[in-house]
């Protein structure tokens, strides 16, 4: 069971993108779903029509002489005069502000600016006359600069539309004919819109950073935009398209989050299976001698996970194009999968690995862990299956030199391939098969510079492909997505038979599958720095075993004794974790590849 939540567009008149922000459950904080491209003519979509109640929303901003800026929105019947109105700026004493105003007559409507002064009304007129008019909708859009006495003000207006678009039918005359699909760039699933009567739909900003906070470059300068300077929160409109050195805004809870439940629609979804299942099935087409059972995966089957200690519901999968087209009559009927795509999801998703080992009665088993399980020789408890310590360094001596067995130990050498387990890189990238929300795509993982031990600044590149997640997100943007590949899910363990939803830290639905998720519990582990750094957040411990330091030593054993991967042997470098191991019956000779920590 999933919910399909209403989303919000946003548009600008002319522009040839449309933001889309979807709810979300949790703490109520919207998808961003990312920026439609496929935008005919917006000029000829219903909702910007002056009539029939949609009404459009405008908003203005200014230069003046002075550099200042002033932004404001409002509807297209109203003056912008309102008492909270910003100050443009000031000359001798004086606040001035400027207005746009229109009169209707048989031949249309026209507009005018007007500058106004606190306390004494009227100043100045643009166009000059009384009867002097801007009598083009297009050419009012298309002003850039205005004149009131000596002063030209570079000006830029925008013209924008808002709707909540939503699969349940609306009451009213404005959203269409019930039943049929609206013409225009939204999903044929999402068959009705309504009109968002608010007053904040948008803002101009000038607020400048300077870091890059992820919304561009201002113009000819070094610095950035950021956010807003407002109480509320905002999301960025366009980030590719900002207009004569403004960026746009629109207020993420455009309208009141009940009717985010009132407009809600839940779906069944009935070809999902377990993901144990699915390996099971692909691995019985490998070598059907292979075994794989639940005990096989304390990290996937456990209700609690061994890691991160969280409870956790069973994971599922299904193919993707089930969750794209909702309330479908027949499920996809082929879904191909390569071995090699799971466990590119099993590593870069959730940071486990496979090996293939036998019981005690021959029988061969895939057994799936995460890197926790293997750094510690095979168990998540490393204090319950204590390591033998084979000392080099005293009363042991090598069987044809005579030599102690520690002779020649003291040399190592960096591995900065780290045998595929660990790496070596300063900045690691995730990422889903499709693009994502925000919270989905997760941040970059950053080693701060004070904890690097290498110098080459190389930057891996962990995606996931051919699977994906995000549900908010792929059922409000179906365009963006491709319909190949799989959808993975993990149920709720409070609420059988839905996916896992709620939780006050996170918002979406099947946030534990979100790397703002799994980033910080079970992907920073592998990682050799002591710590590490997600996106703008303070730099935090990791679990990390990355023993990046490796040496070869060879040495023999006492009549009786014997060696496995993860004992401890001690060299002249220190205490190292035996990582692999050969043995020579000829010569009774052990080789083994030791990681130490690193310095």
């Amino acid at each position: 069971n999933m919910y399909k939540y209403p989303i919000i567009q946003t548009y600008i008149k002319g522009d040839s993108k449309v933001a889309n922000f979807g709810f979300t459950t949790g703490d109520g904080r919207a998808v961003d779903s990312g920026i439609c491209t496929d935008m005919s003519d917006m000029q000829k979509m219903f909702f910007f029509r002056p009539s029939g109640g949609y009404g459009y929303k405008m908003a203005m901003g200014f230069y003046a002489s002075t550099g200042t800026y002033a932004g404001r929105y409002s509807t297209i019947t109203d003056h912008f005069q309102d008492d909270n109105f910003p100050t443009l700026f000031a000359d001798g004493g004086g606040n001035y502000m400027i207005t746009l105003s229109y009169i209707n007559d048989y031949s249309g409507t026209h507009w005018w600016f007007e500058m106004r002064q606190a306390g004494s009304g009227i100043v100045a007129r643009y166009p000059q006359g009384s009867t002097n008019y801007i009598n083009s909708f297009d050419d009012l859009l298309s002003m850039h600069n205005i004149t009131f006495g000596n002063t030209i003000f570079t000006c830029r207006l925008w013209i924008a539309g808002c709707r909540l678009l939503t699969d349940v039918p609306l009451s009213g005359t404005n959203e269409g004919k019930l039943g049929e699909d609206v013409d225009d760039i939204a999903s044929q699933s999402f068959r009705y819109g309504k009109h968002v009567e608010s007053n904040d739909i948008l803002v101009c900003s000038r607020r400048v950073s300077a870091t890059d906070k992820g919304y561009g470059r201002i113009e000819n300068s070094d610095e950035y935009y950021d956010t807003p300077d407002d109480t509320y929160k905002y999301v960025p409109l366009n980030m590719e398209s900002w207009a004569q050195g403004c960026s746009i805004w629109a207020r993420e809870r455009l309208i009141n989050t009940v009717e985010k439940y009132i407009y809600k629609r839940q779906y069944l979804v009935p070809d999902f299976y377990l993901f144990t299942d699915a390996v099971r099935a692909v691995i019985q087409k490998i070598d059907s001698a292979i075994v794989f059972e639940d005990s096989d995966s304390h990290f996937l089957a456990d209700a609690t996970n061994p890691v991160s200690g969280n409870p956790q519901g069973p994971l599922y999968i299904s193919q993707k194009s089930n969750v794209l087209n909702l309330g479908y009559d027949y499920p996809a009927w082929q879904a191909p999968v390569k071995w090699s795509q799971i466990e590119t999801f099993l590593k870069n998703a959730l940071g486990c690995y496979w090996d293939l080992y036998e019981d005690s009665n021959g029988v061969t088993h895939l057994r799936i862990e995460h890197q926790f399980f293997y750094d510690n020789g095979g168990t998540y408890n490393p204090q319950g299956n204590p390591s033998a310590t084979i000392d080099l360094l005293h009363n042991r001596f090598d069987v044809a030199t005579r030599q102690p067995q520690a002779f020649h130990t003291n040399r190592w050498k960096w591995d900065v391939d780290g045998n595929g387990l660990y790496s070596s890189a300063c900045r690691y990238e995730y990422g889903w098969m499709d693009t994502q929300s925000a919270i989905f795509d997760g941040e970059t993982v950053e080693v701060p510079e004070e904890y690097r031990l290498f110098t080459d600044d190389k930057t891996e590149e962990r995606k996931v492909d051919w699977f994906s997640s995000d549900i908010d997100f792929l059922t409000a943007v179906q365009a963006e997505c491709s319909s190949d590949g799989f959808v993975v899910v993990m149920e709720s363990y409070t609420n059988p038979g839905w996916i896992v939803s709620g939780h006050e830290n996170y918002s979406g639905q099947n946030y534990q599958l979100s790397f703002e998720y799994l980033q910080p519990l079970y992907l920073v582990y592998g990682i050799y720095a002591e710590k590490v750094q997600i996106g703008e957040g303070d730099p935090f411990q990791t679990t990390s075993n990355a023993r990046m330091r490796t040496s070869e030593v060879s040495f023999n054993l006492l009549e009786g004794e014997w060696a496995e991967p993860s004992d401890v042997l001690i060299t002249e470098v220190g205490e190292g974790v035996i990582d692999t191991l050969t043995y020579d019956m000829s010569s009774e000779k052990w080789t083994a590849t030791v990681r130490y920590n690193n310095e």
